[in-house]
């Protein structure tokens, strides 16, 4: 394992989401992902973009589950039981990460597994900045699923 050194102000956190899958709505997210995979179609040349992400909108919009004696079809959130339910979650959330750590220098270090994060911020040199920072990275990443 490797030393890290730190500085005396630096802050660690962690964080939970609450009930990522249920919380994901379908329709923005699908288009989110599909934007995504549309740009970054030169990654993956071998991955035809246009049907992968039509077949995901089939998948995640007719989630159909037995309940008891009942049938119930979700009409909100991530398709629970599908094989790609935490892929979907874990790319939509990541392409946010993508869009948003960036504007904060203050994220000395920044890891999530599926729901679970864990970060180190080194506070700005001026506290009332670092408040300011600190109150708007934590609104930006509740802006898509919320942390607890």
């Amino acid at each position: 394992m490797e030393n890290i050194l730190l500085p005396r102000n630096a802050k660690l956190f962690t964080a939970d989401t609450v009930s990522m899958y249920t919380n994901i709505k379908t329709g923005p997210v699908l288009r989110e992902i599909s934007m995504f995979l549309y740009q970054h179609s030169h990654r993956f040349p071998a991955i035809p973009t246009q049907p992968l992400s039509e077949a995901l909108g089939v998948v995640m919009r007719n989630n159909f589950f037995r309940f008891g004696y009942t049938y119930w079809k979700q009409l909100q959130g991530n398709a629970m039981g599908t094989p790609p339910g935490p892929s979907y979650a874990n790319l939509y959330y990541a392409i946010h990460e993508k869009r948003i750590n960036p504007k904060y220098p203050q994220l000395f270090y920044s890891k999530r597994y599926i729901d679970d994060s864990f970060v180190i911020w080194v506070p700005h040199d001026d506290p009332v900045e670092d408040d300011r920072l600190w109150a708007a990275y934590k609104q930006d990443l509740n802006t898509r699923i919320r942390f607890i």
